[in-house]
């Protein structure tokens, strides 16, 4: 049943593609100025999260070869710990535009593109895990 991971993918990827185009529409309603801040105070978080996952899964692929025999369990590991860094990057992000005072409807938005993309990521990590790892 490949298909359930192929709907998973593609449910993620429409996701990612509507939060794209949700996100280029709040931005478009931001000042010159609005924008300029945005971009400052995101661009070294940007940087820490990507080393972060990056980080993460090398970790898990050093110690997944050192010790197989917990391979699922540090599947379900990486898993949790993605899904974690994803969603506190998500509530730091919402934190700094809060305490940056972006205008209401942009932080609408993002509420909305956070649920949009966690939804359809939480479905694809979940229905890779179920399909592929062992019970």
């Amino acid at each position: 049943m490949a298909n359930d991971v192929i709907f998973a993918f593609l449910a993620f990827a429409f996701a990612v593609v509507i939060n794209r185009l949700l996100a280029e529409k709040a931005l478009k309603r931001l000042s010159i100025e609005e924008k300029a801040k945005l971009l400052d105070s995101f661009s070294g978080n940007r940087i820490f999260s990507v080393v972060l996952m990056l980080v993460s899964v090398l970790v898990f692929f050093f110690v997944s070869k050192t010790w197989p025999e917990y391979y699922t369990t540090l599947v379900w590991g990486l898993i949790v710990l993605l899904f974690l860094n994803s969603l506190g990057n998500g509530l730091f992000s919402y934190m700094k535009l809060k305490k940056l005072s972006i205008p209401k409807h942009y932080i609408s938005n993002f509420l909305i593109r956070c649920i949009v993309y966690y939804g359809a990521f939480s479905l694809l990590l979940f229905t890779i895990a179920t399909r592929y790892l062992p019970r």
